[in-house]
């Protein structure tokens, strides 16, 4: 190859190239390479010029391009954001929906008065129902869609609202809940309107009953031969003629009545109507010694069935009847107890029965009682123990298992038995977390193993959502704390409890409910034994953590059960001031000085079924003047309701008209929830 001399280029050498030895200088590679390296930097000469000539040209054209696309962006359509006022009823319902906790989580009971979980829950919904026309379309079904009639009042006032309401209110109803005692003058025309409230509410596919309301009919031959029967006839009419729609029911064992009905004859329904209630998927059947024969039960659809047991014995042939029932699709049973069993009693032999012709399908089973007998215990803990191995071997597909502290108490080898029984089971153990945490929290013989407070057992619907998956293995995770409405929930992969251990016993009341809202608020309260003959229960709430009960020395009791004087020096709250043998219509009020105290609220009576103001809510209340303009008015409206009281029961037999039990119970005939005037 002839090499090229620089002489022969015509320039000169540089100084790179004069460091370079002839013999580099010949070498094909280096020269290769040289020419490769100046081949680049020309590239990158001419990138440069090419970009330099790009910019100049786009500072000239940018005007032009701008216009241009200014131009094509005002020939599109303009895009409309979406505001609150223009979404459509279906979104707002999702969303009105995720803003109010599932009723699972509330809790209906009249005991804990407006700062229950389910007032605070109609707040917010009459809020939604009350902001705009748009909104009163979506937030209607969700205000009306379960009813809880709470209080005698609120009977006879929703009953005026659908029929005359212009906004089709019954046809929202899906549930039902009669949870109000009926005292005797208000026995006919409540009933009356009970009737016309199942008549007219044709999509109600969920009916539940207390035995206060539910035994105003059937307390005693001699009590219905004194009263007539006719109405109780309309009312039995009714529900025969919706049985066949109704999908679920339920019965809370509550009574509020200063004499409840005896556990020997208290019934769901009368017998003749449960063959009407053929599409049942949930039932409550409390079982009592009153005689019935219903062998020939067909409930093709029933899944879930839950037997309260009223009394200890001579129930086995309502057993032995229950367990000849036919029940295809039965998933889930739940034996409760409202008395302790002996160990031999023949309940617990009767049960196998059931388990014996229902268990083979049976995917959930909650049993949850107590035995209380003169035997050894070692000798009851056998029995116990015997029992419940007998019902599981009954239920082989059995996936879920609540069962009482009796079981937890007995020991940890016997609990250990049933997760060898089966592996796959998950097991919420009706106790305190206290003293148990150490057998659960990360020992891997009990992952499917938690701990449940006793007061979630009230609703099943609380555990099915706070569900953990079975494992074999152990699950991590911090705890999670559920909020409902100031009402929480310690969710942990070994127990579901409230953050902080309830009150002592010695200064609180039984819970009613699922819920007991003074866990949170520092609830103080006590029962006195007596207080110049009359029965006396007080409370109160304080600001701050001290726990410590009430001084007597700073109430003055009146013979009527109403407060008459209270010295507020150290208390924040005054909440409650209670006779609960006053009369039969005085239901807990909750508390009347407290920051959910009821406005005037009269006209809210109407949403009886959903409003629980509990002062404006039907029955008289020891607080039934919601807001007072001064001292004075307030004292002379006390009188008045301790004057009524005083009145009724003077003339207990006295019947009373609707109009005179609308105006006697605060009942306003404007009605709505539109005129809601709770002002927050």
């Amino acid at each position: 190859m002839n090499v090229v001399r620089p002489e022969e280029l015509g320039r000169p050498i540089t100084a790179k190239h004069s460091l370079v030895s002839p013999k580099e200088r010949l070498d094909d590679k280096h020269i290769i390479a040289q020419l490769k390296e100046e081949l680049v930097l020309l590239r990158e000469e001419n990138q440069a010029l090419r970009e330099e000539h790009n910019r100049l040209r786009l500072e000239k054209d940018a005007p032009f391009i701008f216009q241009k696309h200014e131009n094509t962006y005002r020939k599109l359509p303009k895009r409309q954001y979406p505001t609150w006022e223009s979404l459509e009823p279906g979104v707002l319902k999702i969303i009105f929906e995720a803003a109010v906790p599932p009723s699972a989580f509330l809790d209906p009971s009249p005991r804990l008065g407006p700062i229950s979980t389910w007032c605070k829950a109609m707040f917010m919904k009459k809020a939604l129902v009350r902001v705009c026309k748009l909104w009163t379309q979506a937030a209607l079904p969700l205000l009306y869609n379960e009813v809880a009639l709470r209080r005698a009042g609120q009977v006879l006032a929703f009953a005026r609202t659908i029929q005359s309401s212009n906004l089709s209110a019954a046809s929202l109803v899906r549930s039902i809940s009669f949870i109000c005692d009926i005292p005797t003058p208000l026995r006919r025309v409540v009933i009356c309107n009970a009737a016309k409230i199942l008549r007219s509410c044709s999509r109600v596919i969920s009916l539940t009953f207390v035995p206060d309301f539910i035994g105003c009919y059937s307390r005693s031959l001699h009590d219905q031969l004194e009263h007539t029967t006719m109405d109780a006839d309309v009312l039995l009419s009714a529900l025969r003629d919706r049985g066949p729609g109704i999908q679920e029911l339920g019965y809370y064992d509550w009574s509020f009545s200063d004499y409840p009905k005896p556990l020997d004859s208290v019934e769901i329904l009368p017998l003749r109507l449960m063959p009407a209630f053929s599409n049942l998927k949930s039932l409550h059947l409390p079982i009592s010694k009153c005689p019935w024969s219903l062998d020939d039960m067909r409930l093709e659809a029933l899944e879930e069935l839950t037997v309260l047991l009223m009394v200890s014995n001579g129930v086995g042939n309502h057993l032995r009847a229950v367990a000849a029932w036919h029940m295809p699709r039965l998933q889930r049973v739940c034996i409760r107890s409202k008395v302790d069993l002996q160990c031999n009693c023949d309940v617990l032999m009767h049960l196998l029965t059931l388990f014996e012709r229902h268990g083979t399908h049976l995917k959930e089973l909650t049993v949850v009682y107590g035995i209380h007998c003169d035997c050894a215990i070692r000798h009851t803990d056998n029995r116990t123990w015997t029992s419940l191995a007998s019902v599981l071997d009954r239920c082989p597909s059995l996936t879920y298992l609540v069962i009482s502290s009796l079981f937890a108490l007995a020991g940890k080898d016997e609990l250990f038995e049933i997760s060898r029984r089966n592996p796959g089971m998950r097991v919420d153990i009706s106790c305190s977390a206290h003293g148990h945490e150490d057998w659960y929290k990360g020992n891997p013989r009990w992952y499917n193993y938690r701990t449940v407070d006793p007061k979630y057992l009230a609703s099943p619907g609380i555990l099915r959502r706070l569900a953990r998956p079975a494992s074999s293995e152990p699950i991590t995770g911090e705890y999670a704390m559920h909020d409902i409405y100031d009402s929480y929930i310690v969710d942990t992969t070994f127990c579901l409890a409230p953050p902080w251990p309830s009150l002592s016993s010695i200064w609180t009341h039984p819970a009613f409910g699922p819920f007991d809202d003074r866990d949170k608020w520092n609830w103080h309260s006590a029962r006195a034994d007596n207080h110049n003959g009359a029965m006396v229960d007080y409370a109160f709430i304080r600001g701050d953590s001290t726990l410590r009960p009430p001084k007597g020395s700073r109430v003055n009791f009146s013979s009527g059960g109403t407060s008459v004087a209270i010295s507020e020096d150290e208390l924040d709250e005054v909440v409650v001031w209670h006779n609960p043998h006053a009369d039969s219509d005085s239901d807990y009020n909750g508390p009347s000085g407290s920051e959910y105290e009821p406005s005037d609220e009269g006209d809210d009576l109407s949403m009886g079924s959903d409003s629980d103001d509990d002062d404006s809510q039907g029955g008289l209340s020891e607080t039934e003047p919601a807001e007072c303009d001064n001292a004075a008015t307030q004292r002379e409206l006390d009188l008045e309701v301790v004057g009524l009281r005083e009145e009724l029961s003077e003339s207990v037999d006295v019947e009373l008209t609707e109009e005179e039990a609308l105006e006697i119970f605060s009942a306003t005939l404007d009605v709505g929830c539109i005129v809601y005037k709770r002002s927050f």
